[in-house]
């Protein structure tokens, strides 16, 4: 008991000490050399390591100061510890807009795991409780190798979805590794259950070197499904057209029939290269008749259209629908909606028939731009209508983001000025163009923001961002050759740039303000509250006798969640063993003090989800 009362009086001590002298300002400013499994890379050191088909790595992206992503990087070094085959980087800072448009970073921080010759993924808090089951997930095999006396294991579980590969010696090896990347994408997505049957009796085969089944076993209605690639329906009479290979037909085949539209199977969508037209049902109280009718259409126009259902508000008004029991088909290029009236509902198969025909007029979303700065905006109505063909059009799309409102104030708008003199002498025009206020015509087709299309005399010479013209932001002079080169009229000589009329770039809007603000109050609570449970775990260790459970509780959740230095110092530099006879670096250490060890480690696992589902609120608040 006397050791105890001298640990607390020691221990009050150290706490004094800090609250008087504030943490030491080197304290505050740790570097990446002190973590021993994080390296900080810039941008060639990070592509080589992206580039390498058989590494496995985890990158780090801070958008300001690394001392913001401390907590991360705190993370990912005691992951690395774990995972030794895996290399963990923070990017550098300045490296960071050499690689945003190649990797697709549009968030900071953004984690992204690099993983050999998989895809590589992006980490999302809502989807993994952590960051070490993301990497799990990340590092497990996706297809899983069964023998055949397994199959009927598998054919006598209900409700589930799932694809078997049978192979034989003369299976090609691209093959099988085309099934492992479509099982990658999948497993990510979906329920879809991916398997491998190796050197199959010839009986399966058939006379074939390889086969791929799909199996239903009545995951959606009472109807079981057994479909051979590469036929869309059980009775083989259903054949995919050349479009479709194997990513296609699987995608045909896995995509739920008429799901509920949740975020992950709606990512999937996204994901796969063969695009989909999606008709969205509206309904709060959808009907177990309605939803048999909208499965059985799922079933019809399997490869051709996706059924997804929601009773979601936002996203019906999304789709400029304002009632319930309404539909909506959108079109595969994932912009253009075409709603349909509530009265529609009894001759939908002839509606989805227009449409496959192109017979139905979508909704077409228009705003009354003007200018931003010298610079015109072209509308939706404007562009839908037809453009000029005595003309040539160079139009950069953008959005509402920050990197689409940097790009314009002070590269775009730049290279419009220096080329004003002979816009006015020329049959060329330059066009903003914002997708999140406007529709572009349906046969646009982009996927990065920002990006821009030229028109020569109504020939569209559609480009897209390549490495040399979007890095940081475009490059000027590179936008300026690729106009001059693509223009009817010859460029005179162009003014030199002055630089020191630049605009600044800009680091809030009104609504980032607002996010920021909202952001700091939640930090500076969670502060609060962290500092009154260190308070009240210091009070509880004072009451409390050393070897109660309570005691060892509070003493290991102290010692794990602490961010006072001088305290982890002390626990780091304490003689546990020989004063206390505990292991404090040992869970099963502490563990052993108690008699109820199940009781504890469930309380434990008790505490950490309660500690995550409160993170996510938090994260949730931010985005809010």
């Amino acid at each position: 008991m006397m050791l105890f009362y001298i640990f607390f009086i020691f221990f009050s001590f150290s706490v004094e000490a800090t609250k008087k002298n504030g943490i030491p300002k080197e304290s505050k400013e740790l570097g990446i050399k002190k973590f021993k499994f994080i390296s900080l890379v810039n941008s060639t050191e990070f592509r080589q390591l992206f580039n390498d088909d058989q590494q496995y790595v985890v990158a780090l992206f801070c958008h300001l100061t690394i001392q913001e992503c401390i907590p991360i990087i705190k993370t990912l070094n005691k992951v690395g510890e774990k995972y030794r085959q895996i290399k963990f980087v923070v990017v550098d800072r300045d490296s960071i807009y050499d690689l945003v448009f190649d990797y697709s970073i549009e968030e900071f921080p953004t984690i992204l795991f690099h993983r050999a010759h998989l895809r590589d993924r992006t980490f999302d808090e809502d989807e993994f409780d952590s960051l070490e089951e993301f990497i799990q997930r990340g590092i497990q095999p996706v297809v899983h190798i069964i023998n055949e006396e397994d199959l009927p294991l598998l054919e006598r579980q209900k409700k589930i979805t799932y694809l078997v590969l049978f192979t034989s010696n003369s299976t090609p090896k691209h093959l099988i590794n085309e099934y492992n990347d479509i099982a990658d994408v999948f497993q990510q997505y979906s329920e879809l259950g991916f398997f491998l049957v190796d050197k199959t009796s010839s009986s399966l085969l058939k006379n074939k070197t390889e086969q791929l089944i799909y199996y239903n076993n009545k995951a959606y209605d009472n109807t079981s499904e057994i479909i051979e690639y590469p036929y869309l329906d059980s009775n083989k009479t259903k054949v995919i057209n050349n479009e479709f290979g194997l990513i296609e037909w699987v995608s045909a085949m896995g995509i739920p029939l008429f799901y509920d539209g949740s975020k992950q199977l709606i990512e999937l969508l996204f994901e796969i290269p063969k695009k989909y037209p999606i008709v969205w049902y509206f309904d709060k109280n959808i009907t177990e008749q309605i939803k048999s009718y909208y499965v059985s259409l799922s079933r019809e126009y399997r490869g051709e259209l996706v059924f997804i259902h929601t009773d979601d508000k936002e996203t019906m008004e999304f789709y400029h629908q304002n009632h319930t029991k309404t539909i909506t088909i959108l079109h595969k290029n994932g912009r253009t909606s075409y709603p349909l009236n509530q009265t529609q509902f009894d001759i939908l198969e002839l509606t989805l028939q227009q449409f496959l025909a192109n017979e139905l007029q979508p909704d077409i979303k228009s705003s009354n731009h003007s200018k931003q700065g010298e610079i015109p905006f072209l509308t939706g109505e404007e562009w839908n209508k037809g453009l000029d063909p005595t003309k040539d059009y160079f139009i950069i799309l953008i959005d509402n983001s920050i990197l689409s409102k940097n790009f314009v104030n002070r590269e775009f708008t730049v290279v419009y000025k220096r080329i004003a003199p002979i816009l006015e002498k020329s049959t060329l025009e330059m066009y903003l163009f914002n997708i999140e206020t406007d529709d572009a015509p349906v046969d646009i087709v982009f996927d990065d923001i920002p990006t821009y299309l030229f028109y020569k005399m109504n020939d569209n010479t559609q480009q897209n961002p390549t490495e040399q013209e979007f890095k940081q932001f475009p490059d000027q002079n590179s936008l300026i050759k690729y106009i001059q080169y693509h223009s009817s009229v010859a460029f005179q000589p162009l003014p030199p740039i002055d630089k020191s009329k630049w605009q600044q770039y800009i680091e809030d809007d009104e609504e980032e303000k607002v996010r920021r603000l909202k952001a700091e109050e939640l930090k500076s609570q969670r502060l609060d509250n962290i500092k009154e449970a260190k308070n009240l775990q210091l009070k509880e260790l004072k009451e409390n006798p050393f070897k109660n459970e309570e005691f060892v509780i509070a003493l290991n959740q102290l010692r794990k969640y602490t961010e006072d230095p001088e305290i982890a110092k002390f626990f780091q530099t304490t003689d546990w063993s020989g004063l206390f006879g505990i292991d404090i670096d040992s869970l099963e250490g502490l563990v052993s003090l108690t008699k109820n060890e199940d009781a504890l480690r469930l309380l434990l696992s008790k505490e950490k989800k309660i500690k995550s589902k409160t993170h996510k609120k938090d994260q949730i608040k931010k985005e809010l």
